[in-house]
């Protein structure tokens, strides 16, 4: 199941405290609010990501000590690769930088809130590929027999969701 952008910030907004919404009609509090809500909206997004892979990891994991037991130890290494690419996502999710409190940051670079939606939108669109990772792995681990080609093509999924998730860092300073 997906995050929803809109159903997201919708719970943010919600679960403001009286102190919030006070604060909302101050000068200046107001977009700091916003870029608040903003900043865990695509927090949320990026754990949920960051989990997923987890979860895929345990999964892939559990493959290999069955495949271990059977004594089918020539697949290993490549099944292995699958756990090491995943680990590395991981990492970048949970770590990866958000507008202007990020190493976007400078001087020279100023991030509107617009430019901030377009990167939780953005990060919202990788989602698809997270299920691709899911139904691909989910495939791996029904299998009776670990296909080499089956990994190759969960490894590109892999490659493509690190490779889009790069991308992301470009997204702010488009127009």
């Amino acid at each position: 199941m997906n995050p929803d952008t809109g159903s997201i910030r919708k719970k943010l907004q919600e679960s403001r405290t009286g102190l919030d919404n006070l604060l909302m009609k101050l000068p200046g509090f107001k977009g700091y609010m916003e870029y608040r809500e903003r900043y865990a909206s695509d927090r949320m997004i990026r754990t949920h990501m960051a989990d997923a892979m987890i979860a895929f990891k345990g999964d892939v994991h559990a493959l290999l000590n069955r495949l271990a037991q059977k004594g089918d130890l020539t697949i290993l290494p490549e099944v292995n690769a699958i756990t090491e690419s995943l680990e590395k996502n991981i990492k970048t999710c949970q770590a990866a930088d958000f507008g202007a409190s990020s190493s976007f940051s400078s001087a020279q670079a100023k991030f509107t809130s617009a430019d901030q939606d377009r990167l939780i939108d953005y990060d919202t669109s990788l989602l698809s590929k997270i299920e691709e990772m899911r139904a691909g792995i989910g495939r791996l681990t029904a299998a009776e027999r670990v296909d080499a080609a089956l990994v190759g093509e969960i490894l590109q999924t892999i490659k493509g969701f690190e490779t889009a998730f790069a991308e992301r860092q470009h997204i702010l300073l488009r127009n």
